[in-house]
């Protein structure tokens, strides 16, 4: 107790020394805590299945036309089949993301929702609670569904879920048997309605038919192993038996844990998401060590301070370890203070941070997790930041601390320069880092893509307009806040694939290629340019007409494409399009900027899924009227809902953006309190040269001269600090930017402009603290006792 009153003591004593380390510890404490919730939480995704360790997923992967595809996926027969042949299998599932889908009783309809379809062993194998149901059995027949409690309460309100019957857009009705929890948050299982696989067995033409579909891979598998089996070995034995299947087209299949689903691709690679995660966890340990750093600085700087009172204890019989166990003390009182406000700092910053980062996490300090979080940050910090101090203090001589007025530089001054120089090291890189990631940002938000994605109105097009697609665009056309109108089979920003034959004499020669079925409207209103050839006509000639992109015509080696035959199989082997290229357009990009642009197709409309309306200039509100108008004649039940095409492409890189905003707090934080450190420093100093700073005022010294004595070290520590960390950063951001197909260059410009924002930074710290200290009267600097 009495150590305590004594740490206590010391603490209020040292006036703005502790307050410096206390806001710079409290303040890089609260980040670093909300750094690892958020990769706590990031890293928990599918790991609390009680099976988890042994389910894995396939990866498939073959070559078409000197293309290694790497997919995710498999063949509805591969599961059973391997199930039935390969021993080490327990069991497994596959699953079968839908498109989206309404569902309605009564008065209440649901959005149009992601439906999935899953074999009935999905809630044996992953731990997803039934609530109302039967668990083993949750698919009594084709027409069974599964529902999430919110999607529940949202169709039936208060009353018994469970037998009600649902109609939907497109599957007939249906019946719940059960009611599942909500999804967790840290899953990639994310929907609120589960079908029966058998139900999509007829949706694609029956079991017999689809069972015989070795090469069609669209459909995720899980095969849940038996403990200790092999992985590698079973997945051997898959590849061969798929072989013996389908002998033309060899395939390798892999298994891939499902812990590693989430942060891993195709290629067995660290996805964004690990490299995030990865790239967060460096950052807590850099903000602690920066904030460690300027406790180590400011402690033992004032160690002579504390001469006389280490000289007196000596004298007065106190041990080495005492004094040890003295500075330990106070280490922890501070550090005890910086963690209770950084608590208050944590509970009023944290409705930013969510908003920041995009996760619902709940904040519970009094639970295991979170104390365990305090708890290992008090042991790091004071394992770094206070023994080195506490050893220093308590084992280094009086005498030679007393013996510190020479000129010549002791170790302890060499060490602090180093750390200032770590310290500012790791806040130019995080400065470079978010200056970089925003760079990427804004290039791929203003990137060319091919098509003009500004202006354009996306509707999903409903079953009940089947048929209308001529009237639809009739009407939507005489209005003269509408410039063009056109009909998709996918997603612009993320279109899928299929198989093309561009010589139908050998199969042996075709490729992967994105596909969309349109109209010939669709590339005036997109804006896409045709380079060579011509456009569909909308007559029936144009269902054996293709349009390929320049990187379809360069993968194929084809000169003069136009009129040449293809061969083109959106679906299954047995849906072949027989025709011949009409046109070349340029390339535009259809899926995320990650990915390079992939040869693509266009063909001539299909069933259409969207429907994409280019408006003019301002006219935004009446477009959309119009189109609520024509959505409520065909679907009067229905809500009308709608998306601009640009705020749809921004949110598929929503995750990189919070990235860039999260590195760019991780910045500040980091200069923040480097420069809280050299405030301490130069005050400090300011303070042990107090007499020599009046002697030089009364000998002649201007201001200026003073501020340049008393800063002058600092800015070439800053310095060598920016020569270390512009390579570092180099390097690193290099590396990053490798993620992004298409990307920035790291140009000098990017390096002035770091070196200036951190020659300002510490320019306004350490001078605003220096002229205050050349200002004071040299009369009483000269008579005030060192």
């Amino acid at each position: 107790m009495y150590n305590i009153k004594l740490a206590f003591r010391s603490l209020r004593r040292k006036g703005l020394y502790s307050v410096i380390n206390i806001v710079g510890l409290a303040v890089s404490l609260t980040v670093c805590i909300m750094i690892m919730l958020w990769v706590k939480d990031e890293m928990s995704y599918d790991n609390f299945h009680e099976k988890g360790k042994d389910i894995y997923q396939t990866i498939v992967t073959f070559n078409m036309n000197s293309q290694d595809l790497y997919w995710k996926a498999s063949s509805f027969p591969l599961a059973p089949r391997s199930m039935e042949e390969i021993p080490g299998i327990r069991n497994f599932c596959r699953v079968q993301r839908s498109g989206e889908v309404k569902f309605r009783y009564n008065d209440n309809e649901s959005p149009a929702l992601p439906l999935t379809f899953v074999d009935t062993s999905f809630f044996s194998m992953f731990s997803f609670e039934i609530v109302n149901g039967d668990r083993l059995h949750p698919f009594p027949d084709k027409q069974a569904i599964v529902v999430s409690q919110e999607a529940a309460q949202a169709l039936f309100g208060d009353s018994e879920p469970i037998g009600k019957i649902v109609e939907t857009n497109g599957l007939g009705t249906m019946h719940v048997t059960a009611v599942m929890k909500d999804m967790p948050r840290n899953t990639d299982f994310t929907t609120d309605f589960f079908c029966s696989m058998d139900l999509l067995y007829d949706l694609q033409g029956g079991e017999e038919a689809t069972d015989q579909r070795w090469g069609s891979l669209g459909i995720l598998t899980f095969f849940l192993l038996e403990p200790g089996a092999d992985s590698k070995k079973i997945a051997e034995e898959i590849t061969a038996m798929n072989n013996r299947y389908l002998q033309e087209n060899p395939m390798t299949y892999y298994l891939q844990p499902l812990a590693q689903n989430h942060f891993y691709n195709e290629k067995g690679e660290p996805n964004s998401n690990l490299q995030t995660a990865r790239l967060f966890t460096v950052a807590v340990f850099v903000l602690l060590i920066i904030a460690c750093i300027n406790y180590v600085n400011l402690v033992t700087a004032r160690i002579s301070k504390r001469s006389r009172e280490i000289l007196l204890r000596g004298i007065l019989g106190a041990k080495k370890r005492n004094l040890f166990f003295q500075s330990i003390m106070e280490s922890f009182v501070l550090f005890l203070i910086a963690i209770a406000a950084a608590t208050v700092l944590l509970y009023a910053a944290f409705p930013l941070f969510k908003a920041l980062s995009g996760k619902e996490m709940a904040l519970h300090l009094f639970n295991w997790e979170m104390l365990s979080i305090y708890l290992i940050v008090l042991v790091a910090v004071m394992l770094v930041a206070g023994t080195f101090p506490a050893f220093n203090l308590a084992f280094r001589k009086p005498v030679e601390i007393l013996g510190r007025s020479s000129g010549k530089k002791t170790k302890g001054v060499l060490v602090r320069q180093v750390l200032v120089v770590v310290q500012f090291v790791a806040a130019v890189v995080l400065i470079m880092g978010a200056t970089t990631i925003g760079r990427q940002m804004k290039f791929i938000r203003q990137k060319d893509l091919g098509y003009n994605k500004e202006h354009i109105l996306s509707v999903r097009f409903s079953k009940n307009m089947m048929g209308h697609e001529a009237a639809i665009k009739s009407e939507l056309e005489r209005q003269t806040s509408i410039l063009g109108v056109t009909f998709s089979s996918q997603d612009i920003l993320w279109a899928g694939t299929a198989a093309g034959w561009f010589s139908p004499e050998d199969p042996n020669k075709n490729l992967m290629l994105g596909f969309i079925s349109t109209d010939k409207d669709f590339i005036p209103t997109m804006q896409v340019e045709l380079l060579e050839g011509s456009n569909f006509t909308d007559s029936p000639a144009d269902s054996a007409h293709f349009i390929l992109n320049e990187t379809a015509v360069r993968a194929i080696g084809m000169e003069d494409p136009v009129g040449k035959p293809f061969i083109f199989q959106p679906h299954h082997f047995s849906n072949y399009r027989n025709g011949k290229i009409i046109g070349v357009i340029k390339d535009f990009h259809f899926k995320d900027l990650h990915i390079p642009i992939e040869p693509m197709l266009l063909c001539h409309q299909g069933d259409p899924n969207i429907i994409y309306i280019r408006l003019g200039a301002g006219t935004a509100q009446q477009a959309v009227e119009a189109a609520e108008k024509m959505w409520q004649k065909y679907n009067p039940k229905e809500s009308f809902r709608y998306a601009f095409l640009d705020d749809t492409f921004d949110s598929y890189y929503r995750s990189d953006i919070r990235v860039n905003k999260l590195f760019v707090a991780f910045a500040i934080v980091a200069i923040f309190i480097s420069c809280l450190g050299l405030f301490g420093l130069v005050t400090f100093m300011a303070e042990t040269k107090i007499k020599e700073i009046g002697i030089r005022r009364v000998l002649g010294a201007s201001v200026t001269d003073i501020v340049a004595m008393l800063t002058r070290e600092f800015f070439i520590l800053v310095g060598i600090a920016m020569l270390v960390a512009f390579p570092l950063a180099y390097y690193w951001l290099n590396n990053m930017l490798q993620d992004f197909a298409y990307r920035i260059s790291i140009s000098w410009g990017l390096f002035l402009w770091t070196a200036l924002i951190t020659l300002v930074v510490t320019l306004l710290t350490v001078c605003t603290q220096a002229v205050r200290a050349a200002r004071e009267d040299p009369a009483r600097a000269i008579q005030t006792e060192g």
